[in-house]
């Protein structure tokens, strides 16, 4: 997981709890919002008072205002997608990161993951279908589970009953 933080490392210190043993996860440190999409990025972490002196629509992808609890109404007028309150561990802002990211699944300590229709590992990546990352969504939520067949059933690709045929004569 790819993570920006507008601000410094001192800002960064006083937000974040430390002391801690969470998933890993690559942190990035800038003094302004990137240009263009922010999809380099699975969310931006920025400080309330800076996220409020920002443009409207200043803001791409998911980001995350950080401050005291008073503030939370003020920033999720202006846009932003989540709010935490300092002080907050790195394993509460990663989970509301993967809660904002949608079909995100991290296995075997983030070993292989898959994200937005894609499995990442260490021999590379491939591109999953809808229905395969649905299926591996379920299994994961359901392990130790059975998983009834009916239920896989109804995630798979449907098998097309009309197919382009040509008759020869």
């Amino acid at each position: 997981m790819r993570l920006l933080f507008v601000g410094d490392e001192e800002e960064y210190g006083k937000a974040a709890t430390k002391g801690e043993d969470g998933s890993p996860f690559s942190l990035f440190f800038c003094d302004r919002p990137p240009s263009g999409s922010g999809q380099d990025f699975d969310a931006t972490v920025v400080p309330a008072l800076r996220f409020l002196s920002w443009p409207a629509g200043l803001a791409s992808g998911i980001v995350i205002a950080s401050g005291p609890a008073g503030m939370a109404r003020e920033c999720f007028d202006s846009g932003c997608a989540d709010y935490i309150r300092e002080p907050w561990t790195e394993a509460e802002l990663l989970a509301r990161v993967q809660a904002r990211s949608g079909n995100r699944l991290e296995l075997e300590r983030g070993l292989l993951v898959i994200d937005k229709g894609r499995l990442y590992g260490p021999r590379g990546s491939a591109r999953l279908s809808a229905a395969m990352c649905g299926t591996l969504l379920l299994l994961s939520g359901n392990k130790g589970r059975p998983v009834p067949r009916g239920a896989i059933a109804a995630l798979a690709e449907p098998v097309s009953a009309n197919g382009r045929a040509i008759d020869m004569r």
